[in-house]
């Protein structure tokens, strides 16, 4: 699969959750953490089966500490995200533009980052981006839904609506596209044994984050239950097919 596939397809996914939010009002926030669910059992295999050895192969206790920095980045990322990348779709301060726009700006920089490691050219060469793909492109499709949630909540419509989702959709491509130039630019290395390791830890916790959330019924706890077994198959048969 070539790079500019890859593009398309990490384009296209936030745009479906916007288009999706928008059709449905904002609505059927259950199926979200749902979808969530599976997206974050996904990215967890891939993180820990095949993402961390391959950085950890040639890596010193530096790759451990960047693990650990990319996870306490995260957990401070979501003092302006609200955690609405991870389901949290309770109204977040009222109808101001401040708030929808810390949100904005805190979910961006983590699609950004998502983003990083599917353009690696060692990743893609590997096959290893493949793999990642369709967990991150599940795991935006919702994202994008509750950041356009939580937008009509505040009374963002209309042409407002579409200029927050639309830069937020070329968030996840243009983390790859950087990671694709900062490769084919000669800093191969330095983006293997300095950032992937820092996005892997970011990984880590919005996975867990994810895995962990508490259930609001039995009802939901046995479809989560079940939505997580699948990520975690799916991930598994992506590695062994």
């Amino acid at each position: 699969m070539t790079l500019g596939i890859i593009l398309i397809l990490l384009l296209v996914s936030p745009l479906t959750g916007g288009v999706l939010a928008w059709l449905l009002n904002g609505g059927r926030h259950s199926q979200v953490k749902i979808f969530l669910s599976f997206s974050g059992a996904y990215l967890f295999t891939i993180s820990v089966t095949s993402l961390m050895p391959e950085v950890y192969k040639d890596g010193t206790i530096t790759t451990g500490f960047l693990v650990l920095a990319g996870f306490m980045f995260q957990i401070l990322l979501e003092q302006f995200t609200k955690g609405v990348e991870h389901g949290h779709l309770h109204h977040h301060g009222g109808k101001g533009f401040r708030p929808v726009l810390q949100i904005f700006v805190g979910m961006s920089l983590h699609a950004f980052l998502e983003g990083m490691p599917i353009g690696d050219s060692g990743f893609i060469q590997k096959g290893l981006s493949q793999k990642l793909l369709p967990g991150t492109c599940l795991h935006e499709i919702p994202a994008a839904f509750a950041l356009g949630s939580v937008m009509l909540a505040a009374g963002f419509r209309g042409l407002t609506f579409w200029a927050i989702i639309i830069p937020y959709a070329f968030m996840l491509p243009a983390g790859a596209l950087v990671s694709g130039l900062l490769n084919s630019g000669g800093l191969e290395g330095w983006v293997h044994k300095w950032l992937l390791p820092f996005v892997i830890g970011a990984f880590l916790h919005i996975s867990t984050t994810i895995l962990y959330e508490n259930s609001e019924n039995h009802t939901y706890k046995r479809l989560r239950l079940v939505a997580v077994l699948a990520g975690v198959l799916m991930a598994t048969a992506s590695l062994v097919l």
